[in-house]
């Protein structure tokens, strides 16, 4: 007995390929990661002296990945609240931050200045990276929110009680 209709390849549907199959949030953390990855190697480079320059670039990283990720989850329809999808894109953004910082900074630049950087990266670790992960959730929902407010369509729901 063999069915016609089962799925091999174990895809939700025919039509959507792995990327497709992500999430909003993920998907658009994955576009602004190359982004948010060089502003904090440039940001390592300098010992965390240019603070002052990269802190507002990468505000407007992490607002415009809620932004991207509120445009994914309205246009396939997905769409739940600007906030959840905002905040979850931030959070993702700076977990995939964080993995290649710790990569590219602290294996890369760790060997080639002779473990400099990695003790340099231990107080980023325990006091600037908990402090940028409240802040890329917040900028990833006030980036949808904004979004949302402004360009959003109401293509998941028209109920008249949401606030946004």
């Amino acid at each position: 007995m063999e069915d016609e209709d089962f799925d091999f390849t174990g895809a939700e549907s025919p039509g959507k390929n792995f990327w497709q199959r992500l999430s909003p949030a993920v998907r658009a953390a994955g576009i602004w990661g190359l982004g948010l990855t060089v502003v904090n190697v440039i940001n390592a480079v300098s010992g965390g002296t240019a603070i002052a320059l990269t802190f507002p670039i990468m505000a407007l990283i992490y607002i415009g990945c809620g932004a991207l990720a509120c445009w994914f989850a309205d246009s396939e329809g997905t769409f739940h609240s600007p906030a959840h999808t905002g905040a979850t894109a931030g959070l993702a953004l700076w977990g995939l931050s964080l993995v290649a910082n710790l990569v590219i900074v602290g294996v890369v630049m760790g060997l080639l200045t002779m473990g400099t950087t990695m003790i340099l990266g231990v107080p980023y670790l325990c006091f600037c990276a908990p402090i940028e992960l409240v802040g890329g959730g917040l900028g990833g929902a006030l980036g949808s929110v904004l979004y949302h407010k402004f360009f959003g369509g109401r293509s998941s729901s028209s109920n008249d009680y949401e606030p946004w």
